[in-house]
């Protein structure tokens, strides 16, 4: 059995287009179904409407709904023991990515001291200087490549609006670690009276992922 929900833009979300079973009607009557229901829905957050493709390359409304959302909309609609397995799986599902968005949150603040602590370091050091005001972007750009994310991120600038966060919206738990465990390395080779080319290549084989 496929997911029933899956992070969007950082948070646990239900696709409508992925709740037939859970509902055991057609996607078009979950639709009409939260639209009749919206201003209900809204009291727990808005609801996010969207016009997508479908298979057949015609377009097609759709929405997210958070997890209070969903446990909403399944009480205006009768279960059977056809769709039983399925509002059990939605709801199983939103409870694992509940713990993981807990998970990310709290490897994510600790990153932001390492952050701070690695701006003030490279400030310090004089790197931002040699570097024309840019150390600290330079240095994390260093960071996405060497931990094999770079293209994403430079695809994510491109793609995105600024508002948008890329770390928030587009890591995992694991590569944040990875990300945070390279941030905080630096700051002992600056200290160490180390530059950006040394410090990259003193890194780069450290993260590099065994095939």
């Amino acid at each position: 059995m496929k997911d029933l929900a899956s992070i969007v833009d950082g948070q646990p979300m239900a696709d409508s287009r992925d709740l037939v079973d859970v509902f055991g009607i057609q996607h078009r009557s979950i639709y009409r179904l939260i639209k009749i229901h919206e201003v209900k829905l809204k009291r727990f957050g808005k609801v996010r409407f969207e016009i997508t493709s479908s298979d057949s390359g015609q377009n097609q409304s759709m929405a997210y709904l958070n997890e209070a959302q969903s446990i909403l909309l399944l009480t205006y609609t009768k279960s059977n023991e056809k769709t039983d397995g399925y509002r059990i799986k939605l709801v199983s599902d939103f409870i694992k990515l509940r713990e993981h968005t807990r998970k990310k949150e709290a490897i994510r603040l600790a990153g932001i001291e390492v952050r701070k602590s690695l701006t003030d370091s490279v400030q310090e050091s004089g790197e931002n200087e040699r570097m024309h005001g840019h150390g600290f972007s330079q240095y994390t750009t260093m960071v996405y490549e060497i931990c094999g994310i770079k293209a994403k991120y430079e695809q994510f600038k491109t793609d995105w609006p600024k508002r948008k966060d890329f770390r928030d919206t587009q890591l995992d738990s694991d590569q944040l670690k990875r990300v945070e465990l390279a941030e905080s390395l630096i700051k002992p080779l600056l200290e160490l009276e180390k530059q950006y080319s040394e410090i990259k290549v003193t890194l780069k084989p450290l993260f590099e992922i065994k095939k």
